[in-house]
């Protein structure tokens, strides 16, 4: 379908956004780069102009890459410029394809910059991309947090199954220390409540 103007979206239901690579994500509306793409190349504004990309920033690893992509008019002038970083990683589309990757978010980008991405900056496949390493994000951060537990109940001698805590207050101060020497920021905060807890718990047991 040809799209000569901006569509009216709150007129549109779920299923006919998505049809158009228009993902509705947390009450906002992404425009996949497709779409993007496809807008550039069907307006006739556009008639004539390009999209150039190239590597501008590529580690000696390979592992982490930034490319630049440039929309050019007619007479070769710049019209817009869009960058995009992405780093290889051991599983999801960046595994295989981080650089593939890298070069449609920053064709994503450089069309927003033009004025081709809806009401949102990012693109759907960023947002999609971004929630999933959340995601990631989150599971190894609550792995993270419970090898620290697990590490924090066995220096100051506490059973889980049983609940004896046989640790003293002077090992539980260490144990704190050691835990929050050895770990995330993020973990040792998610862990403050649990060094109070037993704190206070030897507090009470030594004014007794």
């Amino acid at each position: 379908m040809l799209e000569t103007k901006e569509l009216d979206l709150a007129s549109l239901s779920k299923e006919e956004k998505l049809s158009l690579g228009i993902v509705p994500i947390h009450g906002k509306d992404y425009h996949s780069v497709a779409r993007r793409v496809g807008l550039f190349r069907e307006r006739e504004q556009y008639d004539g102009w390009s999209i150039k990309t190239k590597i501008v920033d590529q580690m000696t690893d390979e592992n982490i890459i930034t490319m630049k992509a440039i929309v050019k008019d007619e007479q070769g002038r710049t019209r817009a410029v869009g960058h995009a970083k992405e780093i290889k990683g051991d599983k999801g589309i960046n595994s295989t394809s981080h650089i593939e990757n890298c070069e449609t978010s920053a064709i994503g980008r450089v069309l927003a910059c033009l004025g081709l991405g809806g009401t949102e900056f990012a693109s759907a496949e960023e947002i999609a991309a971004a929630l999933i390493q959340q995601k990631e994000q989150e599971e190894v951060g609550e792995t993270e947090y419970r090898k620290a537990e697990k590490e924090f109940y066995k220096l100051v001698k506490y059973d889980e199954k049983t609940g004896e805590l046989k640790g003293t207050i002077i090992e539980v101060k260490e144990a704190i220390e050691t835990i929050s020497a050895k770990h995330p920021p993020n973990v040792v905060k998610k862990m403050s409540m649990t060094f109070e807890h037993f704190e206070d718990a030897l507090a009470e047991i030594d004014a007794v």
